[in-house]
């Protein structure tokens, strides 16, 4: 009996693995427009992050250690009550000063905010949210309240993140009420590791909790969330470590 119970389990679990494949590698030019359209809600998108994390394990991992996970952090204090605390990080070869111009220009008709996204071979939608691979001059200028929109349809009142604290090559604090009533802080600290190397830590503290969602659906949503945050810190990695070595190679004279 327990054995027929686990192959009818099997099915299910199978198939789930399947679907969320799919969504973690999209196909536009071949997929039903169904599947599509599904993608732009917010239950596809999530499910679309955590299928990227599938098919890129390390993703689905915060990447931060114990002792930075429970740091104290500017920004913190934003959300006193937070029912929920992430910390995600990665070292990034190259010092602060680097990163800093990329963390400035962060936002939609910016530089965009480099994670990957389920929508970003869409025909129509991925340009609107390609992220830049340069640093741009005109974005390099953030001030204290100045607003930093999410994604196409947001604005000032929906779907936009406020500057609150500003530290110049060390931290960056902005804070959002883009699910409704719901607080949501999102730091990023540059930690330094010696002259060369840093530690890019992203800590988001909200004050939804289980009592909000069910257990597996906050689950869900935590899972796809550290995704998508993993691909935006290497997202970030990877611009500056480009820029760095491209500026540490030497040039070769024509012997000629």
């Amino acid at each position: 009996m327990l054995k027929w119970f686990f192959k009818l389990l099997a099915l299910p679990l199978g198939l789930g693995l399947l679907f969320l494949l799919l969504m973690g590698n999209p196909q536009p030019e071949f997929e039903p427009d169904w599947l599509r359209q599904f993608r732009f809600s917010e239950t596809g998108e999530c499910l679309g992050q955590v299928g990227h994390g599938v098919w890129h394990p390390h993703l689905l991992s915060s990447g931060a250690n114990n002792a930075e996970a429970n740091l104290p952090l500017p920004g913190d204090k934003l959300v006193p009550a937070a029912k929920v605390q992430t910390t995600r990080a990665v070292t990034i070869e190259a010092p602060a000063k680097s990163i800093w111009p990329w963390l400035m220009q962060l936002g939609y008709e910016r530089a965009g905010w480099y994670a990957w996204s389920p929508l970003s071979g869409d025909k129509e939608y991925g340009l609107k949210i390609e992220s830049a691979k340069q640093i741009k001059p005109e974005y390099q200028q953030l001030k204290i309240g100045d607003i930093l929109l999410s994604g196409p349809g947001s604005n000032k009142k929906k779907g936009a993140w406020t500057v609150k604290m500003f530290y110049q090559d060390r931290a960056l604090v902005l804070y959002s009420t883009i699910m409704g009533p719901v607080a949501v802080s999102w730091a990023f600290i540059l930690e330094p590791i010696d002259k060369n190397s840093t530690r890019l830590v992203m800590r988001t503290r909200s004050d939804i909790g289980p009592d909000q969602q069910d257990g597996f659906n906050q689950y869900l949503v935590t899972l796809g969330d550290t995704a998508r945050q993993r691909s935006m810190l290497e997202g970030i990695k990877e611009r500056v470590e480009q820029r760095s070595k491209a500026k540490t190679v030497p040039l070769v004279e024509d012997q000629e």
